[in-house]
């Protein structure tokens, strides 16, 4: 009996002793965590693209004020608002004690001039085109202490492209002609330094825009009808894909004189893509890049 329970301690103080020190170090782990959270940055973003980076680092706890226009996630709109991209709100800003206001180009410079002057650091991203856009992640992530993280991102983003790269030289077809539109009416596009005109290109199309002179261009009607575009990207918001047919929407350009010259619309090679995929560059570009690749290289 006394061997028994000889055995029965040896075999359960090991345990006992784990126990016990799990328990001592996890308020020391409590703590240390505590001491991370009240050392972290406090964040300002002034752009959807950077709020959608940020998150995508897993770094959303990070942000204590964002732009009116940060939407997404969704987790976003838990943040408080400091007001518009080009016009936020100053003392919002000095009320929230940021350590770092990220902007972009959206945001004028006169405006990062007065936040300077407040004593306010800042960062700019340009997000230059695709390759400016994966920079910024890479600056982004160390920003933020996010490089783990960031890598791991970017492996995927790379990973994705060299995809989409090979499946465009695999096709060994000529770039069929393409047109981005934001509005039907007002025809602005996306041309040659613009971070969905380097899409197009990845995706294996060629650009109608690429001529214009701003990244930006709104296109003239019968320059549009001149090249005459095999594929039309029209970007639309959520609410407008839900409550539009494509097939009649093909119908009634049809009926349409002036539509109905194009090469796109007489082979209904016309396709909707998320707005937002169009307009924050950011994570969800993967999306808009094989969204564009499928659209191109439709059967």
């Amino acid at each position: 009996m006394y061997l028994l329970r000889l055995t029965v301690a040896l075999f359960i103080l090991p345990f006992i002793g784990l126990l016990l020190l799990f328990t001592a170090c996890k308020p020391a782990a409590n703590l240390q965590s505590q001491e991370r959270l009240e050392n972290a940055p406090r964040i300002i973003s002034l752009a959807p693209s950077i709020t959608e980076i940020i998150f995508a680092l897993d770094a959303g706890e990070l942000l204590v004020g964002r732009s009116m226009h940060c939407k997404h996630p969704t987790e976003a709109l838990n943040i408080a608002s400091i007001g518009r991209i080009d016009l936020p709100d100053a003392e919002k800003i000095l009320s929230l004690q940021p350590d770092s206001i990220i902007l972009s180009a959206l945001t004028p410079v006169e405006v990062e001039q007065r936040l300077r002057q407040m004593n306010l650091p800042t960062v700019r991203l340009q997000h230059s085109g695709l390759d400016g856009l994966r920079k910024d992640i890479e600056t982004l992530a160390k920003q933020l202490g996010r490089e783990q993280t960031g890598a791991r991102f970017l492996i995927h983003w790379d990973q994705t492209i060299a995809g989409i790269e090979s499946a465009v030289a695999a096709k060994s077809i000529d770039p069929p002609r393409v047109v981005l539109l934001y509005s039907m009416s007002a025809l602005y596009s996306a041309g040659s330094g613009s971070f969905v005109g380097d899409l197009i290109g990845l995706c294996g199309g060629y650009n109608i825009a690429n001529k214009a002179i701003s990244p930006w261009p709104q296109l003239n009607r019968e320059a549009l009808l001149a090249a005459n575009p095999e594929v039309i990207l029209l970007a639309m918001s959520s609410e407008e894909r839900s409550e539009m047919d494509r097939n009649a929407f093909i119908q009634q350009l049809l009926a349409d004189t002036y539509w109905s010259q194009i090469g796109a619309v007489q082979t209904a090679r016309i396709h909707f893509i998320p707005a937002d995929w169009l307009t924050v560059p950011g994570p969800r570009t993967l999306d808009a890049i094989e969204a564009i690749f499928a659209a191109i290289h439709e059967n």
